[in-house]
């Protein structure tokens, strides 16, 4: 349908169709017919390797196919993924790597991810399938972080993470849930997406080590509201009011979402929470340049930051001020 209306638009009297009718017996196809499922994606990637380079996600899902025991589970499953990316596929697929492994550059990608679970006791079907399975909670994760409109976004996360049925209370309350949100939309009002890949190791070993419930609860009750509102405060001095880029942190966000990933107690995630935090106020604004930079902020009705700061101001909590700066 799609050439049909290209090449009728382009047709308007005989001569054009003689040039189309001439172009079309002057077409070459040449037919290499493979007798394995595998070793057909295995040529595709090599063939169109060459000239200009296809998509991370072109050669992923290739390699899915190829290596994956259950093709249509493939097709499910990357279907989804590509839809919940929602035009950012590749942005995607790098913050997943950069949540298991640390920092990446996009020409190094694809093979990254195809070895991510490739190890000696893991075979190429375990690992894709393996692979696959992650990616789509990574999705899903990605599309709530990108796309959120209230805090009921995030319940689905959290359910999936902390294991719980449609019928089970998820841990945390509702006005935490709506501080987290509001520090979210914050993070996507800056323009801020480097913080993706940490934020997810974070909560994903938050909860996997039941830091939110139990003899735990107390201790780290407002450990998840802390950490979004942290980073939160930290761009909006940093990168809103001093305008500063907002990769500044990017490898230093990759370095810690890979130890996040790998720690294994709870004494182990305390540490590395503090060493974030202290890693990011070294790296902060002084008081001073923030305080003449922000004077310089007028009042427009076209600037949304401003909405953001009288928000801020207007339901600032006085009686929990630790809450509303970097540890």
């Amino acid at each position: 349908d799609f050439f049909s209306k290209k090449i009728g638009d382009l047709l308007s009297n005989e001569d054009d169709y003689a040039i189309l009718n001439r172009t079309i017996l002057d077409l070459t196809f040449i037919k290499i017919t493979l007798t394995d499922f595998q070793e057909a994606y295995l040529f595709f990637e090599r063939t169109n390797s060459r000239g200009k380079n296809l998509e991370v996600a072109d050669l992923l899902k290739a390699h899915l196919f190829s290596s994956h025991p259950n093709s249509e589970d493939v097709v499910d499953y990357w279907d989804d993924i590509v839809e919940t990316a929602g035009g950012n596929l590749t942005r995607m697929l790098k913050y997943f790597y950069i949540s298991e492994r640390g920092h990446i550059t996009t020409s190094k990608l694809f093979k990254g991810l195809k070895d991510l679970y490739v190890t000696d006791k893991e075979g190429k079907e375990e690992a894709a399938e393996t692979l696959l399975l992650n990616l789509d909670d990574f999705s899903r994760f990605f599309e709530a972080i990108t796309k959120i409109e209230n805090e009921t976004v995030l319940v689905p996360v959290i359910r999936g993470l902390c294991s719980l049925d449609s019928e089970q209370k998820i841990p945390e309350s509702p006005a935490s849930l709506d501080r987290i949100y509001r520090a979210i939309d914050g993070l996507n009002l800056f323009g801020v997406t480097q913080a993706t890949p940490l934020i997810w190791s974070f909560i994903k070993k938050y909860y996997s080590l039941g830091l939110y419930d139990g003899t735990n609860h107390r201790s780290h009750r407002k450990t998840l509201v802390n950490f979004f509102e942290s980073l939160e405060n930290y761009h909006f001095i940093n990168n809103y009011i001093l305008d500063r880029v907002g990769n500044e942190v990017e490898k230093v966000y990759a370095r810690y979402a890979n130890d996040f990933s790998n720690i294994n107690n709870e004494s182990e995630f305390t540490t590395l929470l503090r060493n974030l935090y202290k890693t990011l106020k070294d790296k902060l604004a002084t008081k001073q340049e923030f305080i003449s930079r922000f004077k310089e902020i007028e009042y427009s009705s076209a600037n949304k930051g401003i909405y953001y700061i009288l928000d801020r101001f207007n339901s600032f909590d006085l009686s929990d001020p630790k809450l509303t700066r970097i540890p």
